[in-house]
C-alpha cells in the first residue's frame, strides 16, 4: 500500500500542540466502520501501512495518529510529561475526528501496538468511551528495563535531570524474524530511540495501575501477544487480562513471535485474528 492510499491531516490537542495523522478512507463505499491505530514507542503511524492493507480497506475507515514527540508531529523525540498527557491527546484526536470526519465512537474498534496498546487500555478506563472494542498487540503493561529497582533508579535520574531521556536498547532483530522488516525498520528516519525518563517511568506505573484497575473494564477485548517477547513481559498481559472485567475476552499468545507481533514473518496469523474480531464487532453494528 501506498501514500495514494491515505491522506495526512493535523489537528490540535488539548495544550495548543498541532498533532500529525492519516487517514486511509473505505475503498469501495461508504462506511461508518472505523479503526483507530496507535502505535508503539519510539514508531509512527506510517507503520501500520501493511496492516491496513492486509485487515482490508475496501469497507472501513482507518485513522492513525504520529503521538507527540515521535514520526512527523512535532515534540522532543520521544518525550511526554507522562502518559495521563497521552491519553488527553487521544482524547481530543478522537474529538478531532468525530468533527472532521463524522466519526461515530458507537463505530469505532480502537486498535494499538505496544506503548500504542498501554495508551488504548488507559484511555478506555479513564474515560470510558463507547466504543465497539479494543484490540491490543503487545501490550506494554510492564516494559522490561533490565535494571534492577528501575523506578528507583528512574526517580534519581530524574531529579537530576527532569527533561532527561535514555536510547531504547531494543534493536530490530530482537523484534522480529522477518529479514525485510528489519532492513525496514533499520531505514526508517522516522524510527527514534530516545525515550524521555519522566515518560518511561510513567509507562511502568501506568501499566502496574490498569492491571489493577482492569476489573472496571468491561469493553470487548481482544490481546494478541508474544510467546518470545524481549520488550513487555508476558506475565504482565496474562495478569491484565486474568483481572479485565471484560465479559467477552480473548488473548492469544504466538509461541516463538517476538515482540512486533504486527510485523512479524507469521503475522498473518495475528491479523487474521484481529479481522476476525473485527467483523464480528462491525456485525454486531449492522444488527444494531
Amino acid at each position: 500500500m501506498t501514500d495514494a492510499a491515505s491522506h495526512t491531516c493535523e489537528f490540535e490537542t488539548w495544550d495548543g500542540l498541532r498533532l500529525f495523522h492519516r487517514v486511509w478512507p473505505a475503498a469501495l463505499r461508504a462506511t461508518r466502520k472505523a479503526v483507530v491505530l496507535f502505535h508503539g514507542g519510539h514508531e509512527h503511524s506510517g507503520r501500520f501501512y501493511d496492516l491496513v492493507e492486509r485487515l482490508g480497506c475496501e469497507d472501513v475507515n482507518y485513522f492513525g495518529w504520529d503521538a507527540r514527540g515521535h514520526g512527523q508531529s512535532p515534540g522532543k523525540r520521544g518525550y511526554a510529561q507522562s502518559l495521563r498527557d497521552v491519553t488527553q491527546d487521544v482524547h481530543a484526536f478522537l474529538q478531532h475526528l468525530s468533527q472532521a470526519h463524522n466519526l461515530s465512537l458507537s463505530d469505532a474498534v480502537l486498535l494499538g501496538h505496544s506503548v500504542g496498546s498501554l495508551t488504548v487500555i488507559a484511555y478506555v478506563r479513564d474515560y470510558q468511551p463507547p466504543v465497539r472494542g479494543m484490540i491490543l498487540g503487545s501490550p506494554a503493561l510492564h516494559v522490561r528495563t533490565y535494571v534492577p529497582f528501575d523506578r528507583a533508579v528512574l526517580r534519581l535520574l530524574i531529579r537530576r535531570n527532569p527533561e532527561g531521556h535514555v536510547n531504547s536498547y531494543v534493536v530490530a532483530p530482537l523484534l522480529t524474524h522477518d529479514p525485510e522488516e528489519i532492513k525496514a525498520r533499520n531505514r526508517d528516519a522516522l524510527i527514534a530511540r530516545p525515550i524521555g525518563l519522566k515518560m518511561l517511568l510513567s509507562v511502568l506505573e501506568e501499566g502496574q495501575r490498569l492491571i489493577q484497575e482492569a476489573p472496571s473494564i468491561h469493553l470487548p477485548t481482544l490481546i494478541l501477544s508474544a510467546g518470545s517477547d524481549w520488550v513487555v513481559q508476558l506475565s504482565a498481559g496474562r495478569a491484565f487480562f486474568n483481572r479485565l472485567g471484560s465479559t467477552r475476552k480473548e488473548m492469544i499468545v504466538y509461541p516463538g513471535f517476538f515482540h512486533e507481533v504486527f510485523h512479524e514473518q507469521d503475522r498473518h496469523l495475528p491479523i487474521s485474528k484481529a479481522r476476525e474480531f473485527l467483523d464480528s464487532l462491525f456485525e454486531s453494528q449492522t444488527k444494531s
